[in-house]
C-alpha cells in the first residue's frame, strides 16, 4: 500500500495554521497596541502625551478668546460672547444626556447676533468640539451624542460583557477618544470661565466711563446755554440802560433856561436852603432901610445935626450884595466862618455912622 508524499505535510500545514476567531483576536490585539501607542503608548507616557495635548487645547481656546473675540470686539460685544458661550458650554456639561442642549439652529437670533456673527465664535466653538450638519435644508451646530463624560461611556450593558475580545477592545478604544472628547469641552468651559470675569470687569469699567463722559457733556452744554442766557440778559440791560440814558438826555434841554440843577443847593450860615441859579442870571436883592434909618434917628435923637450922618435920606438906598447871600466860594468857606459877613468890610464905599456903608462915594 503506497501512501502520497504530500499527504503527510498538507497535514501539517492544517494543524498549524490558526483558527479563524484566534486570527481576529490578534488582529484585535494589534489594533489596540496601534490605538494606544497613538494616544500616547501606556503608563506615564500616555499620561505626559494627555498633559501635552491638553496644553495645547488650552493654549488655542486662550488665544482664539484673546486674539478675536476680546480684540476685535468692543468689550460689551466681547462679553456677550462669552457669557453665551459659557451658556452654550454650561448646559451641556450640566446636562450630558439630554439631546436638545447638544444642537442649536443657525437662524437662532440671539445666537446669530452674539456668536456666530462676531469674529471668533465660531472658530472657539469648533474648538470646543462642535460641528455642523444640515437638517430639513438648515444648518444646525451639534454636538455628538457620543460625547459622554467617562463615567457615562464606561457603563458596560450585561450584552456587552459578553462580547468577543475584538468587539470589547474597538469600545474601550471609541470610550477613550469620547472622553478625550469631553475633556476638551471641559478645556474650553474653563477657559470662559477664567476670561468671562475680566470681560465683565472690563465691560463695566467701559460703560461707567461711558456714563461719566455723558453726564461731563451734558453739564458742559448746560454751562453753554447758561453763559448763552446770561450773556442775552446782560445785552438786554444794557440795551435798557442805553434807552434810559437817550431819553434823559433828550428830556433836560426842554428843562433848561430858568431851571434849577440839582447840583444848586447850597447851606447857609444860618442852616437856611438856598437854590443858586444858573450863571448870568444872578437876581438882585433891594433892601428898604427907611425903617432902619428911622431907628437909627430916633436912637440918635437927642445928638447934635453935626454928627455924622444927620439929616441924610437914604430911603433909595440899594445893597448890590444881600445880607444872608451865601458865599461864592461855597459851602465850605461858610462852614469854616472865613467869609461871613461883617468880618471884613467891602473893598467899596465909606462907612457912616448909624447908617452903613453910602454906595458910590
Amino acid at each position: 500500500m503506497s501512501h502520497s508524499p504530500s499527504s503527510p505535510p498538507a497535514t501539517a500545514a492544517t494543524a498549524a495554521s490558526p483558527p479563524p476567531s484566534a486570527r481576529e483576536a490578534i488582529a484585535a490585539a494589534a489594533q489596540a497596541r496601534l490605538a494606544s501607542a497613538r494616544h500616547g503608548g501606556t503608563g506615564s507616557e500616555a499620561e505626559a502625551q494627555r498633559a501635552k495635548d491638553e496644553a495645547d487645547h488650552l493654549l488655542l481656546c486662550r488665544r482664539i478668546v484673546d486674539l478675536q473675540i476680546r480684540r476685535d470686539n468692543g468689550y460689551d460685544k466681547a462679553f456677550e460672547c462669552l457669557k453665551t458661550l459659557d451658556t452654550l458650554l454650561s448646559n451641556i456639561l450640566s446636562h450630558p444626556t439630554e439631546e436638545k442642549y447638544r444642537s442649536f439652529k443657525s437662524e437662532n437670533p440671539r445666537l446669530q447676533r452674539s456668536v456666530l456673527s462676531v469674529p471668533g465664535g465660531t472658530d472657539y466653538l469648533l474648538q470646543a468640539g462642535f460641528g455642523t450638519r444640515t437638517v430639513e435644508f438648515k444648518q444646525q451646530w451639534y454636538l455628538h451624542s457620543s460625547v459622554q463624560p467617562p463615567s457615562t461611556s464606561s457603563e458596560a450593558s450585561p450584552a456587552s460583557a459578553s462580547a468577543s475580545p475584538s468587539t470589547s477592545t474597538s469600545t474601550s478604544t471609541v470610550s477613550s477618544g469620547n472622553a478625550q472628547k469631553w475633556r476638551r469641552l471641559q478645556l474650553a468651559h474653563r477657559v470662559l470661565q477664567e476670561r468671562l470675569g475680566e470681560s465683565e470687569e472690563r465691560a463695566v469699567q467701559k460703560r461707567e466711563q461711558a456714563r461719566r463722559e455723558a453726564e461731563v457733556e451734558k453739564n458742559r452744554a448746560a454751562r453753554v446755554l447758561q453763559e448763552a442766557q446770561e450773556d442775552r440778559e446782560r445785552v438786554a440791560l444794557r440795551a435798557q440802560r442805553e434807552r434810559l440814558a437817550r431819553a434823559r438826555g433828550q428830556e433836560e434841554p426842554r428843562g433848561g433856561g430858568a431851571g434849577v440843577g440839582p447840583s444848586a443847593v447850597t447851606g447857609s450860615r444860618s442852616g437856611a436852603v438856598y437854590q443858586q441859579p444858573p450863571p448870568g442870571n444872578r437876581p438882585e436883592y433891594r433892601v428898604n432901610t427907611s425903617t432902619l434909618v428911622g431907628a437909627g434917628n430916633q436912637h440918635n435923637a437927642g445928638s447934635s445935626s453935626d454928627e455924622p450922618g444927620a439929616g441924610i435920606d437914604r430911603s433909595d438906598y440899594t445893597a448890590e450884595v444881600p445880607f444872608d447871600e451865601p458865599s461864592s466860594r461855597g459851602e465850605e468857606a461858610e462852614l469854616d466862618d472865613e467869609d461871613e459877613q461883617g468880618d471884613k468890610p467891602p473893598p467899596y464905599g465909606r462907612e457912616e455912622w448909624g447908617s452903613g456903608r453910602r454906595l458910590g462915594s
